[in-house]
């Protein structure tokens, strides 16, 4: 059950009440491997709405080209973490109409998506994981598609 949360406290409520509600109301109800793989389908379900509908954000935002770059950014570092700083510098050097202001303001609003987050020693790192990895297929896609 653990390794479908990402570590994430959304998904940690939302796997332990799909598993709930895959138990039977009579019987045996006993949480074992069997019932949960039950409740994956309804997981993979709730996780993929909850992608789209901060995809969906990012983009009205006009936050994806950045999403992606703070996410290579992120990868380019040996833990897959880096300080704000870097990433802020990084969105500065890829992108000539942004200035310190704006670059701030990006990682803010992702950091308030919860696409980084601030981890130890003020290191940024992936929110979700699974949500940089869904954002880079995405990008795929499209490009593959256009």
């Amino acid at each position: 059950m653990w390794s479908m949360t990402d570590n994430y406290p959304y998904f940690v409520q939302l796997v332990g009440a799909e598993v709930w509600e895959t138990l039977p109301s009579k019987g045996n109800r006993r949480v074992d491997v069997a019932l949960v793989e039950q409740a994956q389908g309804a997981i993979r379900k709730e996780r993929k709405y909850f992608y789209r509908k901060i995809y969906k954000e990012m983009n009205d935002k006009e936050l994806t080209p950045y999403a992606l770059q703070v996410a290579e950014t992120i990868h380019r570092q040996e833990e897959a973490k880096a300080e704000r700083e870097i990433i802020e510098y990084d969105l500065r050097q890829k992108n000539s109409d942004i200035d310190a202001e704006k670059a701030r303001k990006i990682v803010d609003s992702l950091q308030w998506l919860g696409f980084i987050w601030e981890g130890d020693e003020d290191q940024m790192e992936a929110g979700i994981p699974s949500f940089f990895t869904y954002v880079q297929a995405k990008k795929q896609r499209a490009a593959q598609q256009g």
